[in-house]
């Protein structure tokens, strides 16, 4: 166990007596090394945290429907190779395929044609 704290002398002389006083005293410059060594370490777990290891994806196809999967598709032959939430794994044709992406980087789905409401 490590204590941050400075050791100060002070030697009084009473009668024919040296008495010696010892006062402990919190040292700042520790004490705020030690609070932003703390802080980084929260930083780092929580960028770590953040990052996680498993990232979704989604694949989207070439009609426009999109499979959202756990972990990156792997290309195996012809087919993208996925496990889905419940940890099965799935395959699709990589020439239905035509995008696959981290699931924080994709645009939901606009319709291209958008009716008018003109009479």
């Amino acid at each position: 166990m490590t204590f941050n704290y400075s050791v100060e002398n002070a030697c009084i002389t009473h009668g024919h007596f040296l008495i010696q006083m010892v006062a402990l005293k919190p040292n700042p410059s520790i004490s705020q090394s030690r609070g932003v060594q703390t802080l980084l370490a929260v930083l780092a777990i929580t960028a770590l945290l953040l990052t996680g290891c498993a990232r979704h994806y989604v694949i989207t196809l070439n009609n426009g429907a999109q499979i959202t999967c756990r972990g990156k598709p792997k290309l195996v032959g012809e087919t993208y190779v996925y496990k889905d939430a419940r940890g099965q794994s799935f395959g699709v044709p990589s020439l239905r395929v035509r995008e696959v992406a981290p699931a924080s980087m994709v645009k939901e789905n606009q319709p291209v044609f958008k009716p008018s409401n003109a009479r």
